[in-house]
């Protein structure tokens, strides 16, 4: 009589649910991980802060904003942040300035070749260069959220991880930094 592994015991719904459970735990595993990770930058440098949760809560300091600037310059990314700083300054204007504001802002960052051109979709330029038609505190809403979406989801990790990596050139024995 041969003997069956426990697989074999087990039908098409238990093996699946088993699966499913093994799944579960590697992923709370990697989520611990993780939060132990963010945890880690509640010292971040110098600064004497509770943990940045949020890119947007980062970005509420002035030498924050001034240290990601020159991580995004490195990126060549920088006209991302410029943008979005761009338009919260223009949601604080009175309707008249914010007139003559919003076709300076639209050539400078939202035009395709624009001299800053910022990384988004046809979808959203095109939506966004309508909204030019009568400017509000609003217009450049679409366009604002997905830059910020592109660097909270991608350069502020790097960011992140970038200031908890020491460079190459610090590891340098007894020697001046490259």
């Amino acid at each position: 009589m041969l003997m069956k592994s426990s697989s074999d015991l087990l039908d098409g719904k238990t093996r699946v649910k088993t699966q499913f459970n093994i799944a579960n735990i590697a992923t709370s595993m990697f989520k611990k991980r993780r939060s132990d990770y963010f945890q880690s930058l509640s010292a971040w440098r110098s600064d004497k802060v509770t943990a940045t949760k949020t890119l947007r809560q980062f970005l509420t300091k002035k030498s924050r904003v001034a240290s990601f600037r020159e991580f995004l310059k490195k990126e060549f990314s920088e006209e991302n942040l410029d943008f979005w700083l761009e338009i919260e300054s223009y949601r604080k204007q009175k309707s008249n300035k914010q007139l003559k504001l919003a076709q300076i802002i639209h050539e400078t960052y939202v035009d395709v070749n624009a001299p800053s051109e910022i990384n988004i979709d046809a979808g959203t330029r095109a939506t966004t260069k309508s909204n030019m038609q009568k400017p509000d505190s609003a217009s450049f809403d679409l366009a604002q959220v997905r830059v910020f979406l592109l660097m909270e989801r991608d350069s502020f990790p790097r960011f992140l991880l970038s200031k908890l990596k020491p460079t190459v050139a610090t590891k340098t024995p007894n020697g001046p930094k490259l």
